[in-house]
């Protein structure tokens, strides 16, 4: 079993090329982060979404408390247009 998690938000008009070099240098580091399988950062009607999954809740743990991580939402947070909505799930293969 794997964990997938979502990461939705809003900036402000005019700066999404901001959020999009914020988030490049993030999602490098994510990909890389031990226990990651893939990550990717999508645009949504209203807003951006990072989709991310990891081979367990610990690895994911490790990373929302990790630098990098934290470093993230602070550059993200001057930017936003509202709160983060942040989801896990189990994802189960068969």
């Amino acid at each position: 079993m794997t964990v997938l998690a979502f990461e939705r938000f809003v900036v402000m008009p005019g700066t999404e090329s901001e959020l999009r070099e914020l988030a490049q240098g993030t999602l490098e580091a994510l990909r890389n982060a031990p226990g990651a399988l893939w990550a990717d950062l999508a645009g949504t009607d209203d807003g951006f979404m990072i989709v991310s999954e990891w081979r367990s809740a610990g690895d994911a743990d490790a990373w929302d408390e990790g630098e990098t991580a934290r470093g993230f939402v602070q550059g993200l947070d001057p930017l936003l247009v509202g709160e983060r909505t942040r989801r896990r799930f189990d994802a189960v293969h068969h």
